[in-house]
C-alpha cells in the first residue's frame, strides 16, 4: 500500500507517505496522530486562516479519526467463519465466468488487490486534476518538506522545553 502512491499518484493528493505506523496502544496512537497529523494540520490551517482560505486539514483529520474508531474493531480483531456457502455459490457459477465473479479469496494477496485500486477509483482519473502529474509531485515534494519543518521545530523546541525545565528544577 505504501507503493502505490508514488506508482499511481492521485490527483489534487496532499502528501507524500514513505512509510506506515500501525499501533494496537491507544494512547501512543493519539500521541502519534497529534505528531503527525494534528500539529501539521494546526499551523498549516493558521496559515490558510492568514492568507484569507478556508482551513480544512484539523477538520479533516477529525472526521478521518471519527471514522476510524467506529471501525478499529473490525480492523484488529480476526474473524472465523464457514465458506460452504460460498463454496456452493461458486460451483453454481458457470465455467466461463467464474474467473470474473468468483468468491475465492484464498490466493489474493494485499499487493495484487491494491494494485488493482487506480483502475477502479474515479479519484485516480487526471483529467479532473488541472495540474500534470509532475507539477502535483512538486507541490506535494514542497508540502512534505513544509510538514516535516513543522514537525522538526515543534520537536527542538520540546526538547529545549524540557531541558530548560529539568535545568531550572536541578541547578
Amino acid at each position: 500500500m505504501i507503493n502505490l502512491p508514488p506508482q499511481f499518484p492521485v490527483p489534487k493528493s496532499f502528501e507524500m507517505h514513505s512509510y506506515s505506523i500501525i499501533v494496537t496502544n491507544k494512547y501512543l496512537y493519539y500521541t502519534i496522530a497529534a505528531y503527525y497529523h494534528y500539529l501539521p494540520a494546526i499551523v498549516l490551517d493558521g496559515i490558510l486562516r492568514i492568507l484569507g482560505k478556508k482551513p480544512r486539514l484539523y477538520s479533516l483529520y477529525r472526521f478521518y479519526d471519527t471514522t476510524m474508531s467506529a471501525i478499529t474493531f473490525f480492523l484488529f480483531k480476526s474473524f472465523e467463519y464457514e465458506r460452504k456457502n460460498f463454496e456452493y455459490l461458486d460451483t453454481l457459477i458457470q465455467h466461463e465466468e467464474r474467473k470474473d465473479l468468483s468468491l475465492d479469496c484464498s490466493d489474493a494477496t494485499l499487493s495484487e488487490k491494491s494494485l488493482s485500486v487506480p483502475e477502479g477509483a474515479p479519484f485516480y482519473d487526471w483529467k479532473k486534476d488541472r495540474k500534470s502529474r509532475d507539477e502535483r509531485q512538486r507541490i506535494k515534494q514542497k508540502r512534505h518538506i513544509l510538514i516535516k519543518s513543522i514537525q522538526w521545530i515543534f520537536l527542538m523546541t520540546s526538547c529545549f522545553l524540557i531541558y530548560w525545565v529539568f535545568s531550572m528544577l536541578f541547578l
